[in-house]
């Protein structure tokens, strides 16, 4: 797995650098929407994944060369599980403009929320405001609480110096009306979002004329990306897709080839 991936086209952010500082998926929920299937076990505990100091080289050696407009912390599952969140950010922090997109359950955590006080951009997801609905849709760890993690957005949306962003997924069948406590949390952006890459449900619309993948060109960059998400084939070389289809690397799923660790692969 690559500590540093990309950049790719980033529907929100432009051009992203990626850091995927988190081996395999860790997770605080299981959202039945996530493009990454489901997380084999939920847990809350925050701890020490990668050295800062693997994390800045691997981030500095991806950087050379290339053009971006941010370093998104976007990882397999929750960056804040990461008790060395803080560090790794600000040993990076000068190659450019970071983002840290969070399902924001652990804001209660004070030490959290230092970690992401370092971040120049904090994008929350806030799926429900209700306790069936977010349970059904989020699939949190079992000893969080619901009351807790919106305690804990509202308690960072006032001590964030930085750009607070909130985004919330819309599922057919998993509608949450949620937007008097988004406006309680006054981001500078809310956005709505809707599933478009393969997942446990059925994605909502038809948005994949919004959607565009940078291409990428090496199996080492693939592989890198389809650690985080499926990607559109067809900005894939033909040649390398099937290449790593018979190494059993990769598979397809409709119009997106997915890492074989997914669900089904």
């Amino acid at each position: 797995m690559s500590i540093a991936f990309g950049p790719i086209v980033s529907r929100r952010f432009g051009r992203s650098l990626g850091v995927n500082h988190l081996p395999s998926k860790h997770c605080t929920c299981s959202c039945v929407y996530c493009q990454l299937g489901p997380t084999p076990r939920t847990s809350i505990e925050r701890r020490v994944f990668y050295s800062t100091d693997e994390i800045a080289d691997a981030v500095e050696q991806r950087a050379r060369g290339q053009q971006f407009d941010v370093i998104s912390f976007v990882p397999e599952g929750e960056p804040t599980l990461d008790i060395h969140l803080g560090a790794h950010i600000r040993a990076v922090k000068h190659l450019g403009k970071i983002v840290v997109i969070t399902n924001g359950s652990l804001l209660f955590d004070p030490g959290v929320r230092r970690d992401l006080a370092e971040a120049d951009l904090v994008s929350i997801e806030v799926d429900a405001i209700d306790d069936v609905m977010w349970k059904r849709i989020d699939r949190p760890c079992p000893v969080l609480s619901l009351e807790l993690v919106l305690e804990g957005m509202r308690t960072f949306a006032r001590e964030f110096k930085g750009e607070l962003w909130t985004q919330t997924m819309l599922v057919d069948g998993y509608e949450s009306d949620v937007s008097a406590f988004v406006r309680e949390l006054a981001p500078q952006r809310a956005c709505d979002a809707r599933p478009t890459r393969p997942c446990e449900v059925r994605p909502t619309g038809e948005a994949d004329g919004d959607l565009k993948d940078a291409p990428v060109h090496t199996a080492e960059e693939l592989l890198a990306v389809l650690a985080v998400h499926p990607i559109r084939e067809e900005a894939v070389p033909p040649a390398l897709v099937a290449e790593l289809i018979d190494a059993g690397a990769i598979r397809r799923e409709g119009k997106f080839v997915v890492d074989r660790r997914r669900p089904g692969g």
